[in-house]
């Protein structure tokens, strides 16, 4: 196995393993490789053994059982005592700030939801959740993220040029993160299936408190006053984070649902419910939609409307009008987002939907 394959799957193991693993030790575990990997850029072949299998067994949703200890011992790793320090470390940060202002992005998978998030956490005016945060030891992870690892704020423009997907399973970055391991433990909307495959439910509220928390604390180490996030999946959390938090705005981004859709489809992307028994893309790009316009109806949201499209084209401009609506009181940089534009933006030759044409008309295209 190349290195930067390697790279690839011990992120893309550690991302599995905090959102569909609730054992700490096994946490501890997949952290504590990649560090050895940062470090010395290789780890034991038990451990490549168990993060190969462990990533083929999430693909096919069968149950994996770590051999913690036996890896651990092959990397001279000692879980419990990283543990311990881990978990004593958060709790001698038990102060934590009030919240000001929390701004979630939502809108469908493949939308140009990372893409936005990426570009104000660029702007160095929000505390966000990203790759190194936790639901559980959020403050010792970002503060012993190591020499090697470098913030989206410290990476120069060029940052902007690369599709997300080639950079946000990269152990050396610290990259705006969707961190369902925290929202999923708070507001649950789903049970994992296997690798993109989920079966959905209507909202529960599970632990506010951990979500509130992590805020917090990720509002205390960048010591900022807005906080900032994104998932598709809080597009049917928006009525619950609305309740929780009185100064929570939405940002919805939506792309035309023909080009949203075959991505969708591409990606391997697939929602099922009770009532919802296929896997048409198009219907898990119309739960979005469906989703946030049922919720934009009702009283007290604050949202704002953005096209992926009109982003691309113009962003200094766009970026201004959201700035002017989020009471920020900064200029937009001038970024270069022409790499997106020589990706496929024609409608044309797709065979016409019903479901498209519908939410597309609400959506302005």
């Amino acid at each position: 196995m190349s290195k930067n394959n390697l790279d690839l799957k011990i992120s893309l193991a550690k991302a599995r393993i905090y959102r569909f693993n609730n054992k700490l030790d096994n946490h501890v575990l997949i952290e504590e490789i990649e560090n050895n990997f940062i470090n010395h850029n290789c780890i034991s072949c038990e451990s490549v053994k168990f993060i190969s299998n462990f990533l083929k067994a999430t693909k096919i949703g069968k149950n994996y059982e770590i051999q913690t200890y036996e890896i651990a011992k092959s990397e001279n790793i000692d879980v419990k005592k990283h543990l311990k320090f881990r978990l004593a470390y958060e709790k001698a940060h038990s102060e934590l700030p009030d919240l000001k202002k929390l701004f979630f992005i939502i809108g469908s998978p493949r939308s140009g939801t990372s893409l936005l998030y990426n570009l104000l956490a660029y702007h160095d005016e929000f505390s966000y959740f990203n790759s190194s945060s936790h639901f559980k030891w959020s403050l010792y992870n970002l503060n012993h993220n190591g020499k090697k690892r470098k913030f989206i704020d410290r990476l120069g423009k060029y940052i902007f040029q690369f599709d997300t997907k080639k950079l946000k399973l990269n152990t050396k970055l610290i990259l705006p993160s969707e961190s369902e391991d925290i929202f999923n433990r708070s507001i649950e909307v789903y049970r994992h299936i296997k690798s993109h495959q989920y079966l959905m439910h209507k909202p529960r509220i599970v632990n506010p408190k951990l979500l509130e928390d992590n805020i917090k604390k990720h509002n205390l180490f960048f010591k900022k006053k807005n906080f900032l996030c994104k998932s598709p999946f809080n597009s049917f959390r928006i009525r619950a984070l609305n309740k929780s938090y009185d100064n929570c705005y939405f940002i919805h981004i939506s792309r035309n649902g023909y080009l949203t859709s075959d991505s969708i489809r591409e990606n391997k992307f697939k929602y099922f419910s009770k009532s919802l028994k296929t896997d048409n893309p198009k219907r898990f790009w119309e739960m979005h939609i469906q989703a946030i316009f049922d919720e934009i109806k009702s009283h007290g949201i604050k949202i704002y409307q953005i096209k992926y499209e009109e982003l691309i084209s113009n962003p200094q401009f766009e970026l201004t009008k959201l700035f002017e609506w989020m009471e920020v009181s900064i200029s937009p940089l001038k970024i270069d987002l022409s790499a997106y534009k020589s990706k496929r933006a024609s409608v044309n030759g797709y065979p016409r939907s019903r479901i498209v044409d519908k939410y597309n008309k609400l959506l302005g295209y």
